[in-house]
């Protein structure tokens, strides 16, 4: 049997939590692309650079984990003790867990806790944050 434990209404750090994308649409086949790195449309390479490729939508940030519904509860085994260590795969909270340095941040998974008093407390230290460049 499973116990609901603390309820949440979710509040999204989408001012944090970003991803980008820009479209371009193919002006002879009306072909789209949805791109969402800056090195697409700024290499001499891409096929992005040819003058047949328009603009339609330029790098516009967004918020990527909107939910359905916006509450949200973590369900425990009615009978697990205080203290005992839990592994979130898909935590309710936004916890930053990598960046891009084109500006997108991603949310964190795979988080540990613990159960106090029927309330999940996550442990940031347990976040393999990843910083990447490319």
């Amino acid at each position: 049997m499973l116990y609901l434990a603390e309820r949440i209404l979710i509040e999204y750090k989408d001012r944090e939590i970003k991803q980008k994308f820009a479209v371009y649409q193919n002006s002879i086949t009306g072909e789209i692309k949805i791109v969402g790195d800056y090195r697409s449309i700024i290499s001499k390479t891409s096929e992005l650079h040819e003058e047949v490729w328009q603009e339609v939508i330029p790098f516009t940030y967004y918020y990527a984990n909107y939910q359905e519904e916006p509450v949200a509860a973590y369900l425990i085994p009615k009978d697990l003790k205080d203290n005992s260590e839990v592994f979130i795969p898909d935590p309710i909270e936004d916890l930053i867990g990598s960046t891009w340095n084109q500006g997108d941040c991603y949310r964190a998974t795979n988080v540990t806790g613990k159960v106090v008093s029927k309330k999940i407390i996550l442990n940031p230290k347990s976040i393999e944050r990843s910083d990447f460049i490319g």
